[in-house]
């Protein structure tokens, strides 16, 4: 992986102050020929809840295809805040993201029924999420809580279950060290 630019993360106050903010924006920031424009903010809240918005989100393929994304959501820790141990946080995320495919298809996806992260577990455990592309209609529903790697997905009524890839592939790695001892 070829990276090069800048990544300019500014931070407005202590993470743990409402109000304070991380604001990460590029400069000239490319991997693999791509180039990622856009600034992404995350805010606290207070009480565990975190505002996140991604504005003028932007990649720029190496052969000069362009995709966008502007994303506006709300992730509030549900559980595990009252320990030092970040292992048992869960976390729900609601939201809704847009923007237009490198073919040109506008999407957008929105979070209708909150999305249960947990960080024990390295998938989407609940959560229904509807989205469009272009004149495609689907709806993603993640199940009932339970620590698997199934979804369903419901196009015009009809359901087909699959199996979903890895949430966090940094996550899995670390665990997948952890594990071996290393």
């Amino acid at each position: 992986m070829v990276k090069s630019g800048k990544i300019i993360i500014t931070l407005t106050g202590q993470p743990s102050v409402a109000g304070s903010q991380r604001i990460v924006t590029f400069d000239q920031f490319m991997v693999n020929g791509n180039l990622i424009e856009g600034t992404k903010t995350i805010t606290y809240n207070g009480n565990g809840q975190y505002s996140i918005m991604l504005v003028g989100g932007k990649l720029t393929t190496a052969e000069g295809k362009v995709i966008t994304r502007e994303a506006n959501r709300i992730r509030t820790i549900i559980a595990g805040q009252d320990t030092e141990d970040r292992k048992d946080n869960v976390f729900e995320v609601t939201g809704v993201v847009s923007g237009e495919t490198s073919g040109g298809f506008v999407y957008t996806k929105e979070i209708i029924e909150p999305l249960i992260v947990s960080r024990d577990c390295f998938w989407v455990t609940k959560g229904l999420i509807e989205a469009t592309v272009g004149d495609y209609a689907y709806s993603i529903n993640f199940g009932d809580g339970t620590c698997d790697n199934l979804a369903t997905k419901i196009v015009d009524g009809e359901e087909e279950q699959f199996t979903m890839e890895m949430r966090i592939r940094k996550m899995w790695l670390k665990r997948w060290k952890e594990h071996r001892g290393n």
